[in-house]
């Protein structure tokens, strides 16, 4: 299995603020790919990669060259690798790997979706996410709205992407990937998992597929000094994180260079 990391050329940065377009609570974002576009994309922090749809690989010349095994909270497949393309989101722009995939799961919250942008071209800007006036903003400004939120953590990377230290009561403390397309709280420990009110079996969808998994709340969830109560959580079998923490709970998410993160509630 492969680490979708991608090596890219910061060729600018942007300084105003991006438009987001809410899709069911995610957030979409105009993206172009060498030049063509724009098109809707899926804004990902917890994707480490940035992936196409084939119509718009297709538009924008894209040959792949070979296949890389393509990992999600569902599981994993192969996908098209194309070596390096141009991504911009308004004048931030860089030439980064990019992957082919139909998206199927992420089309279906919109089927104007043509791609995802992850953190293979996120993590090379500073990174604001103003959830509740739906924009972006990539590079200085970024940084200097980041560096006011009232909560500042310093995270650990795995890979391209961010992972918050939290805690849950009768569990011990666990490193959270900080995720704009999870719908819930996902916790990937099984048996070691503590009690959830309201507990049942239930479908579990998120951006990338769909799998079967306990679905209740936890009474609490505390990051750094801010405190969640009765977050809606799901629980599945275990993999190399202890889980995903939806960026959407929060009215901003700041993802700063030194790793810093930023949250404002």
């Amino acid at each position: 299995m492969r680490t979708l990391t991608a090596v890219l050329v910061l060729t600018s940065i942007a300084t105003a603020g991006e438009r987001l377009i809410d899709a069911r609570g995610y957030l979409l974002v105009q993206t172009q790919v060498n030049g063509k576009g724009p098109y809707l994309f899926l804004l990902d922090t917890g994707a480490t990669s940035t992936v196409v749809v084939p119509e718009v690989a297709e538009a924008a010349g894209l040959a792949a060259e070979g296949q890389v095994s393509l990992t999600t909270s569902t599981g994993e497949h192969a996908a098209s690798r194309v070596p390096a393309a141009e991504i911009r989101v308004g004048s931030a722009a860089a030439r980064a790997e990019v992957l082919i995939d139909p998206l199927r799961a992420v089309r279906l919250l919109d089927r104007r979706i043509g791609g995802v942008v992850g953190q293979s071209f996120l993590s090379r800007f500073p990174c604001l996410i103003d959830y509740r006036h739906r924009r972006l903003w990539l590079g200085d400004e970024a940084a200097a709205r980041g560096q006011a939120l009232p909560e500042l953590l310093v995270a650990q990377r795995e890979g391209e992407r961010m992972i918050i230290p939290a805690e849950a009561p009768g569990r011990r403390p666990v490193q959270l990937v900080l995720d704009s397309g999870a719908p819930a709280l996902i916790l990937y420990c099984g048996a070691d998992c503590p009690n959830l009110e309201t507990a049942g079996e239930s479908r579990v969808d998120t951006d990338t597929g769909v799998s079967r998994g306990r679905q209740g709340m936890l009474a609490s969830l505390e990051v750094g000094s801010l405190r969640i109560a009765r977050p809606k959580t799901v629980v599945l079998d275990g993999s190399r994180e202890d889980g995903l923490l939806p960026a959407q709970w929060f009215s901003a998410v700041y993802l700063g260079p030194g790793n810093v993160v930023g949250l404002a509630r």
